[in-house]
C-alpha cells in the first residue's frame, strides 16, 4: 500500500494534469481535493482557490457551481469532518465570498455549513455566511428559500444547557435575517422553526 507522501504526490501530478480542462474535469478535481484534505489541508486549500479563480464562469452558472463549491464543501467534510470545512471558511475570506456570495448554487452542502455554524454557535461565522448568500447576486433561488431551509436544519438540542447569551445571539442573528424576508407565508414557517431559537 502507497505511503501517505506517495499518495500526496500522485494527487498533485493529477491535479497538474486536470486542471487544463476545468469543465471536463471538475468532478474528478473536487474529489481530488477532498482526498488531499486528508493529507495536507493546506495544499487542498490552495487547489480549492486556484479553481475557484480560474473556474469563475463555471462557479456563477447554477449548472455547475456545485463542483467548484458544494460539491468540494462536500468532498472535503466527507474526507475531514464538518470543523474542517468551517475553519477552512472563517480562515479564507475568499473561498467563502466564492462558495457563499458568488456561486450560482446554493446547495445542501453549503446550507447545512451554516446549519452547523448556528448548532457550534458560531454566530459571526453564520452571519457573515449569510449575508454572503443575500447579497449573492448569482444564486438561483431566493433568499428566503435558502434561509428556510438553513432554519430547518438548524435544531438546537432541547437539553442544551449552552450559555443563555449564546442563545440570545443565535436568535439575534436569525430574527435579523428573518426581517428580510419579503413573502409573510415563508417568513411565517420559517418563524415556526425559530421559535426554538427564542
Amino acid at each position: 500500500m502507497a505511503t501517505s507522501e506517495k499518495k500526496k504526490e500522485l494527487l498533485l501530478q493529477s491535479f497538474d494534469i486536470l486542471k487544463n480542462d476545468l469543465e471536463k474535469n471538475s468532478d474528478k478535481i473536487k474529489e481530488l481535493i477532498g482526498k488531499v484534505a486528508k493529507f495536507d489541508l493546506h495544499m487542498a486549500i490552495e487547489m480549492w482557490n486556484y479553481i475557484l479563480i480560474k473556474g469563475e464562469k463555471y462557479l456563477k452558472d447554477s449548472d455547475t457551481a456545485y463542483r467548484f463549491a458544494g460539491g468540494v464543501i462536500y468532498e472535503i467534510k466527507t474526507r475531514t469532518n464538518k470543523h474542517t470545512i468551517l475553519q477552512i471558511l472563517k480562515d479564507n475570506r475568499n473561498i467563502a465570498q466564492q462558495v457563499f456570495g458568488e456561486s450560482g448554487d446554493i446547495c445542501i452542502s453549503t446550507l447545512t455549513i451554516i446549519s452547523e455554524s448556528l448548532k457550534i454557535r458560531d454566530v459571526e461565522l453564520a452571519d457573515k455566511l449569510l449575508e454572503l448568500v443575500y447579497e449573492n447576486k448569482n444564486k438561483e433561488r431566493s433568499f428566503g428559500e435558502i434561509f428556510e431551509e438553513v432554519c430547518e436544519y438548524t435544531e438546537l438540542d432541547d437539553d442544551d444547557e449552552e450559555d443563555e447569551d449564546d442563545n440570545v445571539s443565535i436568535a439575534e442573528v436569525v430574527v435579523k435575517w428573518a426581517e428580510k424576508i419579503k413573502d409573510s407565508e415563508r417568513k411565517a414557517r420559517i418563524m415556526v422553526s425559530l421559535v426554538d431559537f427564542l
